[in-house]
């Protein structure tokens, strides 16, 4: 883990369940600070893992080595976030991938590139010594980034009017699905996403429940798309079967 850097945390922390237990406030902290701030690769017991940004594939017994309790303390632990929202936790076959939920909000764009000689030099920088615009790129950068964040707020508003499952606990998850597929590149137009709801709509026949489990399953599985029982059990089986290597040696006559 890579010790350079910050994380900012919110007042209203003081709030929140996990202020009442030392413990748990301190092992949410060390998440936070554990998972990447940009995208990775880890190689474990020679399989190459993705570790994207706002994750970590640490495994439960380091975690329960780092904080001295057991692994399954820290895996009750995860399970309250879990429940509250906060991660997605991922049982790989050699280790565990949290993803920490709204990670922007901890660490965005601008936090993982701040450091600390510039915040000395911000610390005596007043309002009346910053320049203004010099011309009309900044403010126009200004404005197109005011119409894409109310756009997407639009988005997700038109989608909550046309589809019923559309609650507030299927929106987090999908939020979530959406930084997934920014990650793996994948495309997030607001009429892909559209067909991809309409998708869930005519797999679980607009039932809430089923619906909030098949995009949990893609969240939590790194898919980018969503699949029916049949198509996630043979899809499941497939990632779980180990790879068959090649013998380049019968291509040669000895």
């Amino acid at each position: 883990m890579d010790n350079q850097g910050w994380i900012r945390l919110h007042r209203k922390l003081k709030n929140h369940w996990l202020w009442s237990s030392d413990n748990r406030l301190k092992w949410w902290i060390d998440l936070l600070l554990t998972v990447n701030y940009t995208e990775n690769k880890v190689l474990l017991k020679g399989t190459l893992i993705d570790c994207g940004r706002g994750q970590s594939v640490k495994s439960l017994g380091s975690y329960a080595k780092d904080w001295g309790v057991t692994k399954k303390t820290v895996s009750d632990f995860f399970k309250l976030l879990s429940k509250d929202k906060m991660i997605f936790v991922e049982n790989m076959k050699i280790t565990t991938r949290i993803t920490i939920i709204n990670y922007d909000s901890y660490n965005d764009a601008v936090n993982a590139s701040y450091t600390p000689s510039k915040r000395q030099v911000n610390a005596s920088y007043t309002p009346s010594k910053r320049q203004l615009p010099t011309n009309n790129k900044e403010n126009k950068e200004k404005k197109v980034n005011k119409e894409n964040k109310e756009k997407k707020i639009d988005i997700i508003e038109n989608f909550r009017n046309e589809f019923d499952f559309f609650d507030n606990e299927f929106e987090t998850y999908f939020k979530e699905f959406i930084e997934l597929k920014k990650r793996k590149k994948a495309s997030v137009k607001e009429l892909i996403l559209k067909n991809q709801l309409k998708k869930i709509e005519k797999l679980t026949a607009g039932d809430k429940k089923k619906a909030l489990e098949i995009l949990a399953k893609s969240v939590n599985s790194g898919w980018t798309d969503f699949y029916g029982e049949k198509k996630i059990q043979k899809k499941t089986e497939i990632e779980k079967k180990p790879k068959q290597e090649y013998d380049y040696s019968k291509n040669f006559k000895w």
